[in-house]
């Protein structure tokens, strides 16, 4: 077992930084893309919690806690999948980092690292975390726009 695994996606998005953080960190803006926000405390410290359609009359839920928020700059944040006990799941101490880069005053830089530690995965497993990001990261455009 090794620790320190990621997978990393880049994208720019047609808005400035401060709306892009502001889809990240204001509950009302969440709920545009992420699914329903049935907790954001956003806040060092805060809790979130998520729930996401699966697609098969089931859901997801997601939920963690804020670690470091930078006005406009970055978002860590700690991520899980409260349907898979601790003892069950093979990824450990995961998180997510947005770090955000101005282009111009309409056009931001996201840098989007899904970071873990534990077993690492498989070329399979990361192309599936990445299309999934990626289409979240989608809704994110559409909600931007």
């Amino acid at each position: 077992m090794s620790n320190n695994h990621s997978v990393s996606i880049v994208r720019t998005f047609e808005a400035p930084a401060e709306d892009v953080y502001a889809a990240w960190t204001d509950p009302d803006r969440l709920g545009t893309w992420v699914g329903q926000v049935e907790r954001a405390d956003v806040r060092v410290g805060g809790s979130y919690r998520f729930v996401n359609d699966d697609g098969e009359g089931g859901t997801f839920v997601h939920e963690g806690r804020y670690l470091e928020l930078i006005a406009d700059r970055k978002i860590v944040m700690t991520f899980g999948a409260a349907q898979i006990a601790p003892q069950d799941n093979p990824y450990t101490n995961e998180t997510i980092t947005i770090q955000l880069r101005p282009l111009d005053a309409n056009r931001t830089e996201l840098t989007f690292t899904n970071a873990w530690e534990g077993e690492a995965m498989d070329d399979e497993g990361i192309e599936a975390t990445r299309q999934g990001w990626t289409a979240w990261l989608d809704l994110l455009a559409e909600a931007l726009a």
